[in-house]
């Protein structure tokens, strides 16, 4: 996703610009998603949805909830046609991004 305004989000952060984790990017205003994004979301979505197998349905509820649910009206919105067009366009470095999120240690 691309920001619009890092500085005007409503997640400020105490020092300057967003403080927002990047999952929240999907509930902000000045996130903007192009076509180029659409796999890399798509990655994301399936690595959370495989997290439901070794979570307890309370806790991944709690934590994955509500970005599943935004995920699905992205993909929704965008049709999964596009969705789904080009799931090699994600990178070994997404990949290891999307992996050092879930496991919540990714710093910005």
């Amino acid at each position: 996703m691309d920001c619009e305004d890092e500085n005007s989000g409503p997640w400020p952060a105490p020092e300057g610009g967003c403080g927002a984790d990047f999952l929240l990017c999907l509930a902000c205003p000045n996130a903007h998603v192009h076509p180029g994004h659409h796999p890399r979301l798509a990655h994301l979505y399936q690595q959370i949805l495989s997290l439901r197998s070794v979570t307890d349905d309370r806790r991944f509820r709690e934590r994955w909830g509500d970005h599943v649910l935004r995920l699905e009206n992205l993909r929704d919105k965008i049709g999964l046609t596009a969705w789904t067009a080009d799931p090699g366009r994600v990178s070994d470095n997404d990949r290891t991004i999307v992996r050092l999120l879930l496991k919540e240690d990714l710093t910005p």
